[in-house]
């Protein structure tokens, strides 16, 4: 929970904004929010019935069906959000770096242990120290300054 709070802290103060927590036992006070959530749900689950199968061809096709359903439920909100986009600053010149990095050990069955979960790496690579940068999709592996490897990021854990 700390991290959280540390990666939360560093994400409103990237953006210059203040944080503010619900009242621990009262449902309402993220009403909106959870509210907006289930129902996109829904309409991503109406979506796929209509179009009678639930498979993409590429996760780029996923994409584009969610980014259409997404722009469809927009257009009724687009006055509300004019009217509110008066209200906006800019955003910070800088990105905000998503990474994490941790170290690493490779083990002696050529495998390296990343927030729960086994990957293999080239055999080369035993009894090497790694550094890992974690990304939302995917792992680089880097051995001192030269990049060793790209993996994809295994969700769950073991």
């Amino acid at each position: 929970m700390h991290e959280f709070t540390q990666n939360y802290r560093a994400l409103l103060a990237h953006y210059g904004m203040q944080p503010s927590a619900n009242t621990a036992g009262c449902a309402n006070q993220n009403g909106d929010v959870e509210q907006s959530h289930f129902r996109f749900k829904e309409a991503v689950d109406q979506a796929l019935r209509v179009r009678g199968t639930r498979d993409f061809a590429t996760r780029s096709d996923y994409e584009h069906c969610l980014g259409e359903l997404v722009r469809q439920r927009n257009l009724t909100r687009s006055q509300r959000f004019e009217a509110e986009r008066a209200a906006l600053r800019a955003l910070p010149t800088a990105p905000l770096d998503f990474t994490r990095e941790v170290t690493v050990r490779v083990s002696r069955f050529s495998l390296v242990r990343v927030l729960n979960n086994h990957y293999s790496v080239p055999s080369r690579l035993i009894g090497a120290t790694l550094k890992a940068r974690i990304r939302s999709e995917n792992l680089d592996l880097y051995h001192g300054t030269a990049h060793v490897l790209t993996l994809p990021r295994l969700s769950g854990r073991n």
